[in-house]
């Protein structure tokens, strides 16, 4: 039987997506400061040969976004945002996304990828474990006083 979801295509991000982008943002809850994080985030590393920051559009909708960068001094890669859009959540759109991060650092020679996320993002945290990333460590205080963060790490197996 056909997947009856509709497909997402994953493109790099424009500048011209930002407005887009922090509507999503706004309607998951992101705090003003990690919205604006990510918008200066998105313009710099958009630029450079040593990160990828990417879309995912749904029947000419942006949907979806992933900021990958790569470390060479330690060969792994970092997710520094995810998000999806609450209306198209758990329907692969950032199973997607990842994928596309793992390609690109893979494509870059890294041995691995890793991000960072809060210990109570329970919903995301199964998310990353469902898609193969195992819990490395926790971070106290990370984000806040009263949160924590813990970071996810995948290994490939072929670098």
């Amino acid at each position: 039987m056909a997947d009856p979801r509709p497909t997402s295509e994953i493109r790099p991000y424009e500048a011209s997506d930002q407005s887009v982008i922090r509507a999503i943002l706004t309607r998951i809850g992101w705090q003003e400061r990690y919205v604006a994080g990510f918008e200066r985030s998105a313009a710099d590393l958009a630029l450079r040969d040593d990160a990828a920051v990417y879309v995912a559009r749904r029947e000419d909708a942006i949907v979806g976004l992933i900021i990958v960068e790569l470390h060479t001094w330690n060969g792994l890669a970092q997710i520094q945002w995810l998000a999806v859009d609450p209306s198209v959540q758990r329907q692969g759109v950032a199973t997607m996304l990842v994928a596309t991060a793992e390609r690109f650092a893979q494509a870059h020679g890294m041995r691995g990828i890793y991000l960072d996320t809060p210990v109570d993002n329970e919903r995301g945290r199964r998310f990353y474990e469902a898609v193969g990333f195992q819990v490395g460590y926790i971070m106290p205080r990370y984000y806040a006083d009263a949160q924590d963060g813990v970071t996810y790490q995948e290994f490939f197996a072929d670098q």
